[in-house]
């Protein structure tokens, strides 16, 4: 039986400081075990945030259910957006990469947290700068995963983030029509 509080430190480090080889490890051997106990350790580092801003108990279960749609939600649809390129890869180790690759994300969250720099400039430059982080490191665990180079990675990076603002932008636009429509009705 293998240690798994040793494998996840060893994989967060990884990530950190040699992505590529992490990421080849974490999806082939398909860590999602210990991808859902680091995100349920970035969901823990995120109550001290919500005590702070005085969010209470709900905007911790409402963040935690939403981040947890949001990870299941990214990992499906590039998995199966990545089918279009590839046949290789796996669900288990794409969900693997998406858990390990928001991990500046979770740093992001003890960052806002910190009663001098969360709320700041130097929060929203942090913030800016983790996110972008994170998302080469979506990329490498696309690549990893699914053997892809780094343009089709990006695409299939992009494509899940697209989905949800086109669907809102066709509810703003559909919205617009409607009632325009039942105005016209009188």
């Amino acid at each position: 039986m293998k240690s798994y509080g040793k494998q996840i430190l060893l994989d967060i480090y990884g990530v950190v400081c040699d992505p590529y080889q992490t990421f080849q490890l974490i999806t082939s051997q398909s860590h999602w075990r210990e991808g859902i106990a680091v995100w349920i350790l970035a969901m823990l580092f995120m109550i001290p945030q919500g005590i702070l801003a005085d969010h209470g108990d709900s905007y911790f279960y409402g963040i935690t259910i939403g981040k947890a749609f949001w990870l299941l939600y990214l990992a499906a649809i590039t998995h199966g957006v990545s089918r279009l390129f590839t046949k290789n890869g796996t669900f288990t180790g794409i969900f693997a990469g998406c858990c390990f690759s928001f991990i500046p994300q979770y740093i992001r969250g003890v960052v806002y947290a910190l009663p001098l720099i969360g709320n700041s400039w130097g929060g929203t430059f942090i913030s800016v700068i983790m996110g972008i982080w994170s998302f080469i490191l979506w990329i490498i665990a696309i690549q990893c995963n699914y053997q892809l180079n780094w343009r089709k990675g990006l695409v299939v990076a992009i494509i899940p983030t697209i989905i949800p603002i086109l669907c809102i932008i066709g509810l703003f636009v559909g919205g617009i029509v409607f009632g325009i429509w039942v105005l016209s009705l009188f």
